[in-house]
């Protein structure tokens, strides 16, 4: 084995593990800990809110077998907590007006 081939290997680039399906309730816990995390104000989301949103399909669902919760898709639920996180999201059904706004200046 030359040099070069041990080289090629260790360049090799690892994937990110998929995320996991999160209930409603998970995800308002995990988006409050990320928000606070990020000095950003949680105070707006509650669990009713995560509920409505799984129900609306404002977040992508999963199905379990054999379980009859309702669990958001992880990969999407982190797309809509970094979006929310940057103030793009909708929460609930409530636009942000701001960011709307800024969209016709």
């Amino acid at each position: 084995m030359t040099e070069q081939d041990i080289n090629e290997q260790t360049e090799e680039t690892v994937e990110q593990p998929k995320l996991g399906p999160l209930t409603p309730y998970a995800a308002w816990k995990v988006a409050e800990a990320v928000l606070m995390a990020k000095g950003l104000d949680s105070s707006k989301l509650t669990p009713q809110r995560f509920y409505g949103m799984a129900k609306k399909g404002q977040i992508a669902t999963v199905q379990i077998t054999g379980d009859k919760k309702v669990y958001f898709d992880g990969e999407a639920f982190k797309t809509w907590l970094d979006a929310y996180a940057d103030g793009t999201a909708t929460a609930g059904g409530r636009q942000n007006y701001e960011v709307l706004a800024e969209q016709y200046m």
